[in-house]
C-alpha cells in the first residue's frame, strides 16, 4: 500500500510541490437528491467556491447558500 502511496505522490509532482502550495480552491455546484430530501432544493444550482488552506485547518465557502 505505501509503494502506491509513495508512487501517487510523485506522479503529482512530490512532497517539494506540494509543500510550495498555500491553497487550493474549487467551484462547485449543489445537487442532487439529498437536498430535495431535506427540502433544500432552492439551493441546489447555486455555484459556490471552496477553497482550502494548506498550511493551517481553515476552509472558506464563498456564497454558499447564499
Amino acid at each position: 500500500m505505501h509503494d502506491l502511496i509513495d508512487l501517487s505522490i510523485a506522479a503529482h509532482g512530490g512532497f517539494e510541490r506540494w509543500d510550495r502550495i498555500c491553497q487550493i480552491s474549487a467551484t462547485f455546484v449543489l445537487d442532487g437528491l439529498g437536498l430535495m430530501q431535506r427540502g433544500q432544493e432552492a439551493f441546489a444550482l447555486m455555484p459556490a467556491r471552496a477553497t482550502v488552506n494548506t498550511g493551517v485547518q481553515k476552509t472558506i465557502l464563498e456564497r454558499f447558500l447564499a
